[in-house]
């Protein structure tokens, strides 16, 4: 059977001939050569006389391909109506349950997308091709087409073709959706916490209020029996607010929750803000006005108040007393009395108060003003009581009427030992009534929770008011009460007093011991306007508690003399946000997938002929070698398939004997990006209440988005480190939306200075009562080599030694914090660091070894610090025990939109910036999904329930292996010596002792 070469033949196992070759002579020829466009074509076998419709191809119904038409139409259609079902979802509050069953159908369409639309887009190039076949058309064309029916065999079979063509380009770009169309399914849906404000109104306290301290003297043991009570109430109350902690004094609520109202020295018309870290003697009184109807969420608010403030001048101290001339005789409860005279001293000298100091004033309102009958005439109110005095709103609608301010007193005389004589102290002040507006805030759990209010910021009042020479000491009943306040704390007459150190230093303790040289130094110090901010205080609060002390410890909604104003409440709810660009993307695929079912179906149904073109049955069917059935040209493949499926047939040469073939073993390679979101900062950050963090890097990217979701959650103090200070006055206002924003201190560091930052860190040190979590976030990213101005490479030290003297300055606070977390903000590029790296010495640091490298190499040395710490709290090294807090990680925040793409364009240029032009669609936002991993190791409570320590953490909370590079004990250890051994050359001690 040795033949001359021919080209190739297919051999079937049917029964031998004699000769081979000439098989094809036996068999009809009508079977291969037969038009099916002809009506007159033969039938095969020479069969003729068969009717008409058995001459021509007769179709079969085929379930297969009913399914597959409609599955090209319907599951477009499908798609479509889903991408508008979730259009509808924008801006719609989120539900836990039904967000996730949204989040599981998205995940499914995603995976099945690519395969629907492989089956859809490679039917209809397949019928397209049939199709061309029956009408005529070029080998190329259909090569071409036959071979487009995947992504990756349309680009190699351009390749092989030898020539890209339109209709090449036009496939490739089809089978371009295949991708996008998935991506765009993962990304067209996200979530993102809103701000949604509603109208409401909150009930707070006049101070425009009737003061006990107006009412009648008491002319008897039996009329004075309940104002004794009453000021007894006020006195207790007094007391108390002087004698708490420098904090509650501090806190912008007082000590029954009620607000506090600032004394900002304010001169203009705008709104000024309240500082963030206000002084005992910040505010107009230690007591607060109380707020009632505060509803759940954040609740915003303007409330109008008044409080009296002294412009003192003329502070005289002197090494004996001063004997200024001053009397006082209270006013009668009935009748006429004299007039006091104005510009003369009235006031309770010390002598009368067995007090070492003692207030006057110099002028009242004429006794018209304090006359129950002028009252009732004016206030159109027959039962006026002289409750009703005192009170600077009787003068708001009055005209004409010419008033000086009032001049205040300050006397005191006091000794600083047992053997010395007394020394003197004066001042003089005008007195003033100020008129504001404060713009509060106020936040709530839920109703059973107290509220949480402080003044934000404040203005002077634009509402109608009295003349500010008017104030409550210009009537003679207040004042009567109010000169009598030396002898409240009751000290010693011949040593000063809690008031008078309260005066002199507000921050130090009214219980302690000052000593002899502290007292012979008192009131020397002092400025005109710290003395009379603190003086009008110290008066202000005695006559804000005669208002308001019958409801300053519990109000209710409907307690006396509040005025309701208007509130805006605000909630951040979590909200649906559909990404509009990816929307669009994945509806061009659903019409694209729609367009190519419909074509696919066309073309099927135009297509007369069997479906042969691309099956291996096809070869079998116009094999001049194989004997066949004459019917078989008629058959579609699959029935040629079931016709010879048993049979074996082999591709060669007629004068091949035997051939011999090995398959090939090919293998996958799995993703080492990680795993899905299962850690939603939004929801899984517990409360955060009384916990205190230091986040660096916190006014820009990732750790904007880690300090917005801390604040979230409620912490007692954020400390934001941010290296320009326009940064952190952008996360600043930025924040505002995330929580209260007098819980963040922003602080400025250069991490380029290692001595600016030794100082900011042991500041932190010395301040920080507690530290719960240390978050290194900052660092810089893919950019040129430079150095410091302490001759590091900048990216080593901002990164990695910057940051380790932070985190061993603030140990010890970790250590003494339960539970505490320090986080590094590694990443996977230290899975690209060059493999040369020996941290050997400062020369091998500072080597230009590009931009890439240079930051992969800082983040393979961030987990070689983790993994450092690690080992020396294994062996109970730096006060750290196994087994415990701190819990140290690393983590990798995944691709993140951040400003420092912008590092790698300059890097690069004009390559850097087509790099990040690129990828920068396809990375995550910051705020929303870009911090997750490092909130989870900062926040959790699975971290230290899972005991998770020295982990390398990617999104969002997969532990996974770093490299065997950053495993390598004694590379770490070679890092840490020389880490040491430079902050002791460049600060001249080290960090780990």
């Amino acid at each position: 059977m040795a033949q001359s070469h021919e080209p190739s033949y297919l051999l079937a196992d049917f029964p031998p001939t004699d000769d081979p070759l000439r098989t094809h002579e036996n068999k009809d020829p009508n079977a291969t050569e037969s038009s099916i466009e002809s009506p007159n074509a033969p039938a095969p076998g020479g069969n003729h006389g068969k009717h008409n419709e058995e001459k021509t191809f007769r179709r079969k119904f085929m379930p297969g391909r009913f399914l597959a038409d409609c599955i090209a139409t319907i599951v477009p259609i499908a798609l479509l109506v889903f991408a508008i079902v979730i259009m509808r979802l924008d801006k719609r509050e989120t539900e836990k349950e039904e967000h996730k069953k949204w989040k599981n159908a998205i995940t499914v369409i995603a995976s099945i997308f690519p395969i629907v639309f492989a089956s859809i887009v490679g039917r209809m190039v397949f019928e397209s091709a049939r199709w061309k076949l029956e009408k005529g058309a070029t080998l190329d064309l259909l090569e071409q087409l036959i071979g487009s029916r995947t992504v990756g065999s349309t680009f190699t079979t351009q390749i092989n073709l030898g020539k890209f063509n339109i209709l090449g380009l036009v496939l490739l770009l089809i089978w371009a959706f295949s991708p996008l169309g998935s991506q765009s399914v993962l990304r067209m849906l996200d979530s993102r916490l809103e701000r949604v404000n509603a109208d409401s109104g909150v009930a707070y306290f006049s101070t425009d209020a009737t003061s006990q301290l107006a009412d009648d003297l008491p002319s008897g043991p039996e009329s004075g029996e309940g104002q004794g009570i009453s000021l007894g109430y006020i006195q207790t109350m007094f007391t108390s607010l002087f004698l708490a902690s420098g904090a509650s004094k501090s806190d912008p609520m007082d000590l029954w929750g009620n607000v506090k109202i600032p004394n900002l020295n304010i001169t203009d018309d705008g709104w000024h803000d309240v500082p963030s870290d206000p002084g005992p003697d910040s505010y107009s009184a230690l007591v607060g006005l109380p707020i009632t109807n505060v509803t759940t969420g954040n609740v915003t608010f303007s409330l109008d108040s008044s409080y009296m403030t002294l412009a003192c001048y003329d502070l005289t101290s002197s090494n004996r007393s001063f004997n200024i001339p001053q009397n006082w005789t209270d006013p009668p409860t009935w009748g006429d009395y004299p007039t006091k005279s104005n510009g003369t001293w009235h006031g309770r000298n010390s002598t009368q108060l067995m007090s070492p100091w003692s207030m006057a004033v110099d002028r009242f309102v004429d006794r018209y003003w304090a006359t129950t009958t002028n009252l009732s005439d004016r206030l159109g109110d027959f039962l006026v009581a002289k409750s009703y005095y005192g009170r600077p709103v009787l003068f708001e609608n009055e005209t004409d009427i010419r008033v000086e301010p009032s001049r205040l007193l300050f006397n005191a005389a006091y000794q600083d030992g047992a053997q010395t004589t007394a020394k003197g102290f004066k001042a003089e002040c005008h007195v003033l009534q100020r008129y504001v507006e404060s713009r509060v805030h106020c936040s709530r759990v839920d109703i059973s929770a107290p509220q949480n209010c402080s003044v934000t910021a404040q203005r002077l009042s634009r509402t109608k008011h009295a003349t500010e020479n008017i104030t409550a000491l210009s009537w003679e009943i207040v004042w009567s009460r109010v000169s009598s306040l030396p002898t409240i704390m009751d000290g010693a007459q011949r040593y000063a007093d809690i008031a008078m150190r309260y005066l002199d230093n507000p921050s130090i303790s009214p219980v302690s011991s000052l000593g002899v040289a502290q007292e012979a130094k008192l009131f020397e110090n002092i400025t005109s306007e710290q003395f009379g901010r603190r003086l009008a205080q110290l008066i202000n609060t005695y006559l804000l508690l005669g208002q308001v002390y019958g409801i300053a410890m519990e109000a209710d909604s409907n307690f006396d003399s509040n005025i309701t104003a208007p509130a805006e409440v605000g909630n951040l709810v979590e909200v649906y946000t559909v990404h509009w660009t990816w929307m669009a993307l994945f509806v061009v695929s659903c019409v694209i997938l729609l367009t190519s079912g419909i074509i696919s179906i066309v073309f099927a149904y135009l297509a007369l002929g069997p479906e042969i073109l691309g099956y291996a049955s096809s070869v079998v069917r116009d094999s001049k070698y194989i004997d066949l059935p004459a019917e078989t040209g008629k058959k579609e493949a699959f029935e040629v398939v079931k016709i010879m499926g048993q049979k074996r047939v082999k591709y060669g040469y007629v004068d091949s004997i035997a051939e011999e073939t090995q398959p090939l073993v090919g293998r996958t390679e799995g993703n080492m990006l990680g795993s899905g979101n299962t850690f939603d900062p939004n929801t899984d950050i517990p409360d955060l209440s009384g916990k205190v963090f230091v986040v660096t890097g916190g006014s820009a990217g990732i750790g904007y988005g880690i300090s917005a979701h801390i604040l979230q959650h409620n912490p007692e103090k954020l400390y934001l480190l941010g290296k320009k200070q326009h940064h952190l006055d952008e996360a600043a206002e930025g924040l505002k939306k995330f929580g209260d924003i007098s819980r963040v201190e922003f602080v400025q560091v250069e991490l380029e200075d290692l001595h600016d930052t030794d100082k900011v860190a042991k500041r932190l040190a010395s301040e920080l009562h507690r530290l719960d979590a240390l978050v290194l976030n900052a660092g810089l990213g893919v950019g040129p080599y430079g150095e410091t101005n302490d001759g590091i490479d900048s990216h080593m030290q901002v990164n990695v030694f910057a940051q380790h003297h932070l985190a061993m300055t603030l140990l010890p606070k970790l250590i003494a914090t339960p539970d505490s977390r320090l986080c590094l903000q590694s990443s996977d590029m230290h899975r690209a660091a060059p493999s040369s790296i020996k941290f050997a010495n400062l020369e091998e640091i500072n080597t230009d070894i590009g931009p890439a490298y240079l930051y992969n190499r800082t983040k393979l040395a961030q987990i070689h610090l983790v993994r450092a710490l690690v080992r020396r709290k294994e062996r109970g090294e730096l006060g750290m025990q196994p087994g415990k807090g701190p819990w140290i990680n690393a983590t990798h925040p995944g691709g993140v939109k951040t400003d420092q793409q912008e590092q790698a364009v300059d890097a690069y240029g004009t390559l850097g910036k087509v790099g990040v032009a690129i990828v920068r669609p396809f990375l995550k936002d910051p705020v929303d999904q870009g911090c997750r991993p490092i909130l989870f190791a900062s926040t959790s409570d699975a971290i230290k329930e899972e005991k998770i320590d020295g982990c390398y953490i990617v999104p969002d909370r997969k532990i996974t292996e770093p490299t065997s590079q950053a495993l390598d004990e004694e590379l770490g250890e070679q890092l840490w010596r020389l880490t040491e051994t430079l902050l002791k050359e460049k600060l001249g001690s080290t960090t780990a002792q």
